[in-house]
């Protein structure tokens, strides 16, 4: 999924990544001025397989879920 023209973490000045453990238990909210970004994505990742060509920590591997902003 990441590419010469699609990054993850890295050599992006227009995107600021931004991360947070969850437990799975407990309820978040995540609060905002709607219409102030261009863009904003949630990923939720789920547990890592292991062996060769997976994510390093933090990032995961396989999203669980993406949150599009109709939510």
């Amino acid at each position: 999924f990441c590419g010469p023209t699609r990054k993850l973490g890295g050599d992006c000045a227009d995107f600021t990544y931004q991360q947070a453990w969850i437990d799975g238990v407990s309820t978040y909210r995540i609060v905002g001025k709607r219409g102030t970004a261009r863009f904003l994505n949630i990923t939720v990742q789920g547990p890592r397989p292991s062996g060769p060509g997976v994510l390093h920590e933090p990032f995961g591997d396989v999203p669980e879920a993406n949150l599009l902003g109709e939510q």
